[in-house]
């Protein structure tokens, strides 16, 4: 067979990768509905396989396909196509949905053992790179599992993520250390034409071309615990200051469990300290970035360009490993009103995460006429630090700061949405981050002072892609903090089964209901907006601006928008957001920014989730009734009086200070003001209620305020630490994630101790009755709210008694939630698919997991809600 060419040396193990693929499909596959199918469909892989026989398949002339070989080159890219399937047929019908395709990919991985077969060898893990492709798991060389095992699928970077960690794979079984061993390895395959975009675009042909790349090396690191640089986070430094506070540096462990006692500077620096923030745990083949703070009070020399930190690190068995870490930096002069750069500035996101954005300085300081910063969201694929282009497309203001977050990651490869968060959930919430970040910046240094703003201060948004998309999410749900927005080029949302009976389809759905922007223009009436999009544009095609501003504008005829589209014009420009319209926008928002924004005398608040949203004319939603629907709350102010109807609202706030209410009927009663400002929908009172309110849909698990803790058995070779590793590996790479993982015993401890800290918890598994009593024992009244279906499979012992993810509020901190993914084996790595990484997966508060998920896909959910 033909093989890749070796990337170890032939001291140590050897992982060849053969050239030849064996390739089953096309078959026909939902956007994102690879999560909930076996990424083996349709083989089982507990069952031997037979080359030989064909599969049915509805794209395929006779309605069955039969596997097919391909070659991959020398760099392990793979090009799958299938010119007999009438793609054109297809698209003429069903549109080009049609040419989203799943298939199997097979090949044979050739373990070869070290020369010296004598000497004592441990056995080798695999450092995999899949580009591309969706799931890939390693199986025996007889190509399918026995008993009740199940493969570990692990996550491909589909999206080509340039700072992913490193994928550390385990062998499934131990390789001959005097022979050669061989293995095969499974690649789920899927075309996402969103993804990929459509072949008419990049060939002009209708046949769409999957291509991935594969490459798979045994992990050589000499030492146990080494440094991965892709994950070093350091801000510039201007006129000899840090531009920001925080500092980090990426590890991995190579094996074993470490504890990273300390690191700091390996020599003095005058003016200058850095401060680890807390010691960092990491688990076997864990890659975590660890958090220092930036401490000075004198300007750094010109000279000095890189910061050398000395770090110890322990491991369990008490051996201390130090490194020495280089991490390299900017120096920028002071700007001016002629010369300015993007500033690389950083701070600590969800308390101990180092975080970088860009930020352009205004040419003139405000001088106590302080302008409003522009927050300025990118497209998918813009790698805001490695690559210019986005921040020189945006023009210098003359009084306002440019705030550019990176959307926890860049979301790459350069092609259309969806991707990442799409600036939901963390990435959402690190845009406001930024904004405060810069906010403490320029307000902490004195140097700094005459170019500061406000921490909170509303901000006049721009975006264009993923980015336009962006501004017309945060401004409808944050209507109260923005002052206009300019949206180029945005998409209105991202939508996705077969088999699926309708009422739970509906259910699934709900958890897709807080991303669908066209539901939400009712909060943007009162915001100025200018919508900009080519006319050309093949990519986002402009009809989705033309229906954004036509929803808004059934809302309010009057309401404050213009919308250019750009005749000729692609999907991007060098100028699309620096014209002489976008400024002259800017300056009048920016003059008017200090005036209270024109109140409509009828609007409508529409929330989807409400800690997700903000307010709206000093009205806030704070709960629903009925979680996963729309609430609504509609305000008429007329002669004095403050006319108020909700719809499944439990409870609402008013900010007296914002909208000044003399006189209210609330749902057609005339109620008595308070002197507090919170209002309660008195048709509604429940406690109980109020005291857990489930979200609609298991994304808010991301939503922490400290990195997430996953909570593994004690058992050193458990599969529940495979998952954790695993899920930890994608929350890093996806959406720059830190996560903990703590073995049970430590989890009780640290409850016990009252040590549970501010981040979500995730349970894996049945792996500690004792841990996962002692929190369902705090939340016994929230327990209650819930169906009794659910009650009795949360509550009972064994995974035989079911199979659940479910989302919980955490047992100490009501700001924050708990997840137990419940159930053996073949439903934790099911589950393990349905953990919400990517946009588009309709995930619910919970839903009862079956096995027969792997071949009926969203189907096999018995329950969910």
């Amino acid at each position: 067979m033909a093989l890749q060419r070796p990337f170890d040396s032939p001291e140590t193990w050897t992982a060849i990768l053969s050239n030849t693929w064996d390739v089953l499909g096309p078959f026909p596959i939902s956007a994102r509905e690879q999560h909930f199918l076996s990424p083996a469909f349709p083989l089982n892989l507990s069952e031997p396989l037979n080359l030989n026989v064909t599969w049915p398949s509805a794209y395929a002339d006779g309605g069955r396909v039969q596997w097919s070989q391909f070659q991959s080159d020398s760099e392990g890219t793979l090009k799958v196509s299938y010119p007999d399937i009438r793609w054109s047929n297809l698209r003429a019908t069903e549109g080009w949905a049609a040419l989203q395709f799943h298939s199997v990919l097979r090949s044979t991985l050739r373990i070869h053992p070290p020369v010296d077969s004598s000497a004592p060898h441990a056995s080798p893990k695999l450092r995999i790179k899949l580009t591309q492709g969706s799931f890939f798991t390693i199986v025996p060389s007889n190509g399918h599992f026995s008993g009740v095992d199940s493969p570990r699928w692990y996550t491909g970077n589909i999206y080509e993520l340039e700072q992913a960690p490193t994928q550390i794979v385990e062998l499934p079984s131990l390789p001959s250390a005097s022979s050669i061993t061989d293995y095969v390895i499974y690649v789920s395959g899927d075309y996402e034409i969103r993804l990929f975009g459509d072949p008419r675009g990049y060939s002009g042909e209708d046949t769409p071309v999957l291509t991935v790349n594969m490459q798979v090396e045994t992990d050589g690191a000499l030492k146990r615990i080494v440094p991965d640089s892709k994950q070093d986070v350091v801000c510039d430094f201007v006129d000899g200051f840090a531009f920001g506070d925080a500092v980090g540096f990426g590890l991995r462990s190579s094996d074993g469990w470490w504890t990273v006692k300390s690191a700091a500077l390996s020599s003095p620096i005058d003016g200058l300290t850095l401060d680890m923030l807390h010691e960092v745990q990491l688990a076997p083949t864990q890659t975590r970035t660890v958090p220092l703070r930036i401490h000075q009070s004198k300007p750094l020399q010109a000279q000095l360009q890189q910061l050398i930190v000395f770090v110890a690190a322990v491991s369990e068995e008490g051996i201390t490993e130090h490194l020495e870490i280089m991490l390299h930096f900017r120096h920028l002069p002071i700007w001016t009103s002629q010369t300015a750069d993007a500033i690389k500035a950083s701070y600590f996101f969800a308390e101990s995460m180092p975080t970088a954005f860009l930020a352009l300085p205004p040419r003139e300081p405000s001088c106590g006429t302080c302008q409003p910063p522009i927050l300025a969201l990118h497209g998918a694929g813009v790698p805001i630090f490695e690559e210019d282009f986005w921040a020189k497309s945006l023009s210098q203001q003359q009084k306002s700061w440019l705030v550019m977050p990176s959307g926890r990651t860049s979301w790459v490869p350069r092609t259309t949405p969806p991707r990442g968060l799409d600036w939901h959930g963390p990435s959402s919430e690190e845009a406001w981050a930024s904004v405060d970040a810069l906010a403490a910046i320029t307000g902490d240094n004195r140097q700094w002072h005459s170019w500061s703003f406000s921490r909170g201060s509303p901000v006049i948004m721009m975006g264009h892609s993923n980015g336009g998309q962006g501004a017309w999410h945060l401004s409808s749900r944050y209507p109260d903090r923005v002052l206009g927005v300019i949206p180029a080029a945005g998409y209105i949302k991202s939508q996705s089964g077969r088999f699926i009976d309708p009422l739970l389809r509906a259910i699934l759905d709900t958890a897709l209901t807080a991303d669908d922007n066209d539901l939400f223009m009712s909060n943007l009436v009162d915001t100025p907006i200018l919508a900009i999009h080519g006319g050309a544009d093949n990519n986002v095609p402009a009809w989705h601006s033309r229906e954004l501003v036509d929803v808004l504008q059934t809302w309010n005829p009057q309401a404050n928008i213009t919308y250019h589209e750009i005749p000729g014009q692609p999907h991007w420009w060098p100028s699309v957001l620096n014209t002489e319209e976008v400024q002259a926008f800017i300056d009048s928002v920016s003059r008017s920014a200090s005036t209270r924004k024109a109140r409509s005398s009828t609007f409508t608040l529409t929330v989807s989730i409400p800690l997700e949203s903000g307010s709206f004319h000093g009205w806030q939603i704070e709960s629903l009734q009925t979680p996963g629907r729309l609430g609504r709350l509609r305000v008429e102010v007329a002669g004095g009086v403050v006319n108020v109807r909700t719809t499944n609202v439990h409870s609402f706030s008013l900010d007296l200070s914002v909208h000044e209410v003399n006189q209210m009927v609330l749902n057609g009663e005339q109620v008595t003001l308070p002197s507090a400002t919170d209002f309660n929908d008195h048709d509604a009172q429940d406690n109980d209620h109020n005291a857990f309110q489930l979200s609609g849909r298991m994304q808010e698990i991301l939503s922490s305020a400290a990195p997430l803790v996953l909570v593994v058995s004690d058992q050193p070779s458990s599969h529940t630490l495979s998952i954790a590793l695993r899920i930890a590996h994608d929350l890093h790479t996806y959406h720059k994630l830190d996560s903990e993982i703590w073995r049970c015993s430590e989890a009780m401890l640290r409850a016990e101790k009252n040590r549970l800290g501010n981040g979500s918890i995730v349970i894996l598994g049945d792996v500690s009755p004792t841990f996962a009593q002692w929190c369902l024992s705090r939340i016994s009244s929230a327990l209650e709210t819930m169906p009794q279906q659910l009650r009795e499979i949360v509550s009972s012992p064994g995974s035989e008694k079911g199979r659940i993810m479910s989302l919980l509020p955490h047992p100490v901190n009501s700001y924050a939630n708990m997840l137990w993914i419940k159930g053996d084996i073949p439903a934790l790595e099911i589950a393990r698919r349905l953990f919400p990484i990517r946009t588009g997966v309709p995930v619910p508060d919970w839903i009862v997991i079956e096995r027969s998920m792997d071949k009926i896909g969203a189907a096999g959910i018995s329950a969910a809600g």
